[in-house]
C-alpha cells in the first residue's frame, strides 16, 4: 500500500513498533508473514480481523502475542486519528482496499458481536459468548471473591494505613486518592459522603440499573454471564446475598483512547451485626469470554461500595482502583480517577431529587 503522507507513516510506524516490541517480549520464534500481520492490527480499526488472522498463520501459540499487540494498536490508533485527521482516515481507506472476500465476511462477524455488545442486559449468559458452565465459575469466583473482600475491607477500614491520602472536597463529599497500590493501577480514588437515606433505600437506588448511566457516566452497558449460588461463598460474619459474573463495557473519556470493557465477580453482602452492605467487584480470569471488538479488558484490581448506618442516614464509601491496559496518558488518569468517586455525589444528589416533593 502507498502511503498518505510523513505524518500518516510516522504515526502508523510508532503503533506498529509498539505492537512489535509486545510480541517480540513473548516469542522468538514469530515467522516474518505474522510479523506482517500484527503490523495490519497495529493500524486497522478492526484489529479483532487481525488477531484471527495471525491465529490461522501461525496457530494457538500466537495468540498471546496478537492480544498484547491489539491492546497496544487500538490505544495508540486512537491518538493516532486524533493527531492526524485525514491522514488516518486515508490509511484506513487504503486497508480497507486490499481486503479480500474472506476479510468482508469476517467484518460482518464482528459488527453483529458489536452490535450484541452495545445492546447487552443482564439477561444471563448465550451460547455464543460463553462456554464455561457454573462449576467452572465456581473454581474462579470464590478465590478472587474472597481475596476482593478482604482487600476491600482492608482498603477502607485501615485507609490511612494503606497509603490514602486526602485530595479534595466536592460535591458535598471528600475525595481521597493512592498511587502505590502497585499491580499497574497508576492512581485509585474513594469518595465518602453522608446520605439522607436509610441504608437500604440507598443500596436500591445504588443497585437499580434505571440509575446506572446517572452515577456512571462512562457505563454503557451490563451483562450477566453467570449467576452462581450463594452457598458457594462463606464470608465470616456476613449473609452473602448474590455472586454473579458479569460483563460491563465503559465509554473512552477521551477520543485519546479506546473504549474498556470489564469481566469481574460481583458479590453483595450484608454483615450479620451492624447491617452494613458491602457491594464488591474484582476482575475474575475469563478467556472463555472473547473480548468485545475495538475495545479493551481493563483489570478492575478492586471495586467497593460500603453503606453504614449513620447519623441522620447512612454513609456510603466507594472505592476504586483500576489498571486500565492498553496506554493511557497520565493527564486522562489524573483526571478519571478522582472523577469515580463522584459516583457518592451523584447518589446523594439522586436520593435528595427523589426525596422532594412533586411540583
Amino acid at each position: 500500500q502507498h502511503g498518505s503522507g510523513a505524518a500518516q507513516r510516522t504515526a502508523f510506524t510508532c503503533a506498529g513498533d509498539a505492537a512489535f516490541d509486545a510480541a517480540d517480549a513473548s516469542s522468538h520464534s514469530i515467522s516474518q508473514a505474522t510479523v506482517a500481520l500484527q503490523a495490519q492490527a497495529a493500524t486497522s480499526l478492526w484489529s479483532g480481523l487481525s488477531v484471527r488472522r495471525i491465529r490461522k498463520a501461525n496457530g494457538a501459540d500466537a495468540t498471546e502475542n496478537a492480544e498484547v499487540a491489539q491492546k497496544v494498536a487500538l490505544d495508540s490508533q486512537a491518538l493516532t486519528c486524533t493527531e492526524h485527521g485525514e491522514a488516518a482516515k486515508d490509511g484506513k481507506e487504503n486497508a480497507d482496499s486490499a481486503e479480500d472476500d474472506e476479510d468482508a465476511k469476517n467484518d460482518d462477524e464482528d459488527d453483529q458481536e458489536a452490535e450484541h455488545a452495545e445492546n447487552a442486559t443482564a439477561e444471563g449468559p448465550t451460547g455464543a459468548v460463553l462456554s464455561a458452565g457454573a462449576d467452572e465459575w465456581v473454581k474462579v469466583a470464590v478465590p478472587t471473591a474472597l481475596e476482593a473482600f478482604k482487600l476491600a475491607d482492608e482498603q477502607l477500614r485501615l485507609r490511612e494505613q494503606c497509603g490514602w491520602k486526602f485530595y479534595q472536597a466536592k460535591g458535598g463529599i471528600d475525595i481521597y486518592i493512592n498511587t502505590e497500590l502497585g499491580h499497574d493501577v497508576p492512581m485509585g480514588s474513594v469518595g465518602v459522603g453522608q446520605l439522607p437515606a436509610s441504608v437500604g433505600d440507598a443500596q436500591s437506588l445504588f443497585d437499580d440499573e434505571a440509575h446506572r448511566n446517572t452515577l456512571d457516566k462512562l457505563w454503557i452497558s451490563s451483562q450477566v454471564l453467570a449467576t452462581l449460588p450463594v452457598s458457594c461463598l462463606h464470608l465470616e460474619g456476613h449473609m452473602v446475598e448474590s455472586v454473579t459474573i458479569e460483563r460491563h463495557l465503559y465509554r473512552s473519556p477521551s477520543r485519546l483512547i479506546a473504549q474498556r470493557e470489564s469481566v469481574v465477580v460481583r458479590v453483595r453482602c450484608s454483615c450479620l451485626t451492624t447491617g452494613t452492605v458491602y457491594t464488591i467487584q474484582k476482575s475474575v480470569d475469563a478467556p472463555t469470554v472473547r473480548v468485545t471488538p475495538n475495545f479493551v479488558r481493563l483489570n478492575l484490581y478492586i471495586g467497593a461500595g460500603r453503606i453504614s448506618s449513620s447519623e441522620g442516614g447512612c454513609k456510603f464509601e466507594y472505592l476504586t482502583a483500576i489498571d486500565p491496559g492498553g496506554r493511557v496518558p497520565s493527564s486522562i488518569v489524573k483526571t478519571t480517577a478522582p472523577d469515580q468517586s463522584m459516583l457518592v455525589s451523584r447518589l446523594r444528589k439522586l436520593i435528595i431529587r427523589q426525596q422532594s416533593p412533586t411540583p
